[in-house]
């Protein structure tokens, strides 16, 4: 499938969206969303309906799963701050950056 035609797709759900919030409609979008190669607004999508949906409810282990896959690929932001030991960097980071768009 084109690009276009998930930018055409995400636009329209998003419309629904605003329309009549409903967590389907979110799922829907999250997974457009991901086609379209938008992961750190996908992963945020999924996440919003795994919080909303009921632990019963069939969608929610599909959201979570969908969360999980996503997260290692997610770009990650590391605050850094204070000196790094001669400047290295990469020794510096602490672990459990958080989700960011590039």
């Amino acid at each position: 499938m084109t690009p276009g035609i998930f930018s055409t797709a995400c636009e329209r759900f998003r419309a629904s969206e605003k329309l009549d919030p409903a967590p389907g409609t979110t799922l829907n979008l999250a997974e457009c969303e991901q086609r379209r190669g938008q992961l750190a607004t996908a992963w945020e999508l999924f996440r919003a309906v795994a919080s909303k949906l009921p632990p019963g409810d069939p969608r929610r282990p599909v959201a979570e799963r969908r969360l999980a896959e996503l997260a290692p690929q997610l770009p990650r932001v590391y605050p850094f701050t204070g000196s790094c030991g001669g400047g290295q960097r990469p020794a510096c980071r602490q672990a459990g950056g958080s989700p960011s768009r590039p």
